[in-house]
C-alpha cells in the first residue's frame, strides 16, 4: 500500500535520511544473501528482509534503549524463545545467521496469529497484545484503520518498512546508485576449547578484526569456555590451513575461564590469591593495572588453568602471497565502508601514543560516513559522555573526516 504515510517516509529517506539509506543499501550486499536464504528456508516472504533496515540499520551489534540487540533487535526473553541464548561470553542475538532464522520464525508465528503481514509487523514492533487491543478498540483488522490505536512508534513502523522495501527493490527509481558490499564469504570450524581470537586469527591467516566481523556474537576476546563444538566462522578457503595450524597450538593457550564478581573490600591481589594465580596475570587478562582498585560488582575473568595468557610465537603455515592478495583486496573494498561497532580497534586506528605520565594510550579515530558517537564509543568500549568530554563535543553531531581523541 503506497499512501501518504509511506510517501512521507520515502521523501525522508531521499532527503534528510539519504545517508542512512545509502549505508543500508551498502550493508545489504553483505547480509541480504544470507537473510534471503534463511527466509526461504523458513517459508517466509523474502521481501521481509528489508525489515532489518528499520530494526537495526543492518548492524549486527546494535543496541536499543529497550535493551534489544542485533540485526533483528531481540530482547532477551523473546530471543530465548527462539533459541538465541547468551551469557558473559557470547550473545546469540548478535549471530546474523541464527538471529535471522529466529526472526523469520517469529514473523511466521505472528502471521499465523493475525493472518495479515501488516498486523504481524506491528506486533513484531510493539507486541501481539497491543495489536489485539488496537483491533478491539477500532473494531477493524485493517492496519490503516486501526493504526491510530497503536503506540506512536508502531504507527509509523509499517510505513517505514514499506518505504524501505519499495526503495530497496528498485533503488535506481528513487535516485540511488550505491555499489553494495561484497557478500560475507566464510566457512566454519568446530572449536572445543576456549581460545584467544588472536590465536585463532593467526591459524586462519587473518586478523582479529575479520574474525569479529564474521562472529559478532562473541562478546569477549575468546571462544566460549565449556562449550564443545563451537562453530567459528573463518574466511572462505582457509579451513585446511586453519586445521594444520590449530594442531600446533600449545595446550596452555587452550584454556577455560571462570567469572568472578568483585565483592566489597576485595582487592586484585586478594582475588588472585583466592584462585591461585599471579595478580599480574589477573590484571593482564582483564586489561587492568595491577595497582588499580577494582570496583564492587565488576566482573573479572579468571583463567582456570593458571597458565600464561600471553600469545607466544608458534610455527604456522601461512601462504603469505595469498594472504597479502586477500588483505589488499579486502582493504580496497573497505575504503568507503562504515566500520561496524565492536570490530577490532585497529581498523580505525590512525595513531597510538604513550602518555608518559599515566601510561595511558591515546588513539586518534577519523570519522567515516555513517559513524555516530554511540557506534564509535561501542567500538572502543568507552562511554559517549567520555568521548564527548575528550573531544569538547557539546551535542551529538560529528562530521566526516573529524579526528576524535580516544583515551584508554
Amino acid at each position: 500500500m503506497i499512501n501518504g504515510h509511506v510517501e512521507q517516509n520515502i521523501h525522508y529517506l531521499q532527503g534528510r535520511g539519504r545517508g542512512h539509506f545509502e549505508h543500508w543499501l551498502y550493508m545489504a550486499g553483505r547480509f541480504f544473501p544470507i537473510m534471503r536464504k534463511a527466509f526461504r528456508d523458513e517459508g517466509v516472504p523474502e521481501e521481509l528482509v528489508y525489515l532489518s533496515m528499520i530494526e537495526s540499520g543492518l548492524n549486527p551489534v546494535a543496541h536499543s534503549w529497550a535493551r534489544a540487540v542485533g540485526l533483528w533487535q531481540f530482547v532477551k526473553g523473546t530471543g530465548r524463545l527462539y533459541g538465541l541464548d547468551g551469557n558473559f561470553w557470547y550473545d546469540g542475538r548478535r549471530d546474523f545467521e541464527k538471529a535471522t532464522h529466529a526472526a523469520a520464525r517469529h514473523l511466521k508465528d505472528l502471521h499465523s496469529e493475525f493472518g495479515d503481514w501488516y498486523l504481524s509487523l506491528a506486533a513484531y514492533n510493539s507486541g501481539a497484545g497491543r495489536v489485539h487491543r488496537a483491533i478491539h478498540r477500532s473494531k477493524s483488522t485493517d492496519f490503516w484503520k486501526m493504526r491510530r490505536h497503536l503506540p506512536r512508534e508502531t504507527r509509523n513502523y509499517v510505513p517505514q518498512f514499506i518505504a524501505a522495501a519499495v526503495m530497496g527493490l528498485n533503488p535506481g527509481n528513487f535516485g540511488f546508485d550505491v555499489a553494495p558490499a561484497a557478500p560475507l564469504s566464510f566457512e566454519t570450524v568446530q572449536i572445543d576449547e576456549c581460545v584467544d581470537l588472536a590465536v585463532l586469527a593467526r591459524c586462519a591467516g587473518t586478523d582479529v578484526e575479520m574474525l569479529r566481523e564474521l562472529n559478532p556474537e562473541l562478546i569477549q576476546w575468546c571462544t566460549p569456555p565449556a562449550m564443545k563444538g563451537y562453530s567459528l566462522r573463518i574466511p572462505a578457503g582457509t579451513s585446511s590451513m586453519f586445521a594444520a595450524n590449530y594442531a600446533k597450538v600449545p595446550d596452555e593457550q587452550k584454556r577455560d575461564w571462570l567469572v568472578h564478581t568483585v565483592k566489597r573490600g576485595q582487592s586484585l591481589a586478594a582475588i588472585a590469591k583466592k584462585y591461585g594465580i599471579p595478580a599480574s596475570l589477573l590484571a593482564e587478562v582483564n586489561h587492568l593495572s595491577s595497582s588499580r582498585r577494582v570496583r564492587t560488582g565488576k566482573s573479572l575473568v579468571i583463567p582456570v588453568s593458571g597458565a600464561s595468557t600471553s600469545i607466544s610465537a608458534y610455527p604456522v603455515e601461512v601462504d603469505t602471497r595469498e594472504h597479502a592478495t586477500r588483505s589488499k583486496r579486502h582493504k580496497k573494498k573497505s575504503v568507503n565502508r562504515v566500520p561496524l561497532p565492536d570490530r577490532a580497534a585497529t581498523l580505525a586506528l590512525q595513531d597510538t601514543q604513550k602518555d608518559a605520565g599515566g601510561g595511558k594510550k591515546s588513539l586518534s579515530y577519523k570519522v567515516k560516513r555513517g559513524d555516530t558517537l554511540y557506534c564509535i564509543a561501542s567500538t572502543y568500549r568507552v562511554s559517549v559522555a567520555k568521548l564527548r568530554s575528550w573531544n569538547n563535543i557539546r551535542g551529538t553531531r560529528i562530521r566526516i573526516g573529524q579526528a576524535l581523541v580516544i583515551n584508554s
